[in-house]
């Protein structure tokens, strides 16, 4: 299922007509098929989805994370892979909902590296989808963000799932915690 988005992308300089001189753009090209993806500019930092997925997966699946959805957009220039964490089920409105940690990643500059945890579920048929965000990070595709260099991307990946509360061991919870008139708690 996973294998689909994890093709691989090379960059091609882009050059105008028979001049070497650097046009400040360049390429994203499928490596298996030579289909252009995107032109970007030459500050445009590649991140492949098989980068993205090195670095979240053993995250994941230290957290019994499971792939549920992958997703690829416009010959693979955009991808999107979801995974629920089936063993952490949380109710809501007596409604059993698995937290999950959705990944976007693309080659033609539409989206950064962004990582979404939180619960949803799908309320119509038009594919509307409510529920709570419980972590959200992204980092830009530029050679000038750090967040990209030296295998940061797992660490959006694991502020992200630190910041899905249901996944960490249960905790006091204040929500259920009964205050009285005299305001002490009972």
């Amino acid at each position: 299922m996973i294998e689909q988005s994890l093709f691989a992308v090379k960059e091609v300089p882009a050059i105008m007509g028979i001049s070497t001189n650097n046009t400040g753009h360049k390429f994203i090209v499928r490596e298996d098929n030579n289909s252009v993806l995107s032109c970007v500019t030459n500050e445009y930092k590649l991140v492949t989805n098989q980068e993205v997925m090195d670095k979240a997966l053993p995250i994941i699946e230290r957290n019994h994370g499971t792939i549920d959805e992958v997703k690829t957009f416009a010959q693979g220039a955009r991808s999107s892979w979801v995974f629920k964490f089936r063993k952490n089920p949380i109710t809501i409105q007596g409604e059993k909902l698995f937290p999950q940690l959705n990944i976007k990643n693309s080659y033609d500059a539409s989206t950064q590296v962004d990582v979404l945890g939180g619960a949803f579920r799908l309320v119509c048929s038009n594919g509307l989808v409510i529920g709570r965000i419980l972590g959200h990070k992204s980092a830009r595709h530029s050679i000038w963000n750090s967040k990209l260099q030296n295998g940061h991307i797992g660490s959006l990946v694991e502020e992200t799932i630190e910041n899905m509360d249901v996944l960490q061991p249960p905790r006091p919870n204040l929500q259920n915690t009964l205050v009285t008139l005299g305001g002490n708690p009972s």
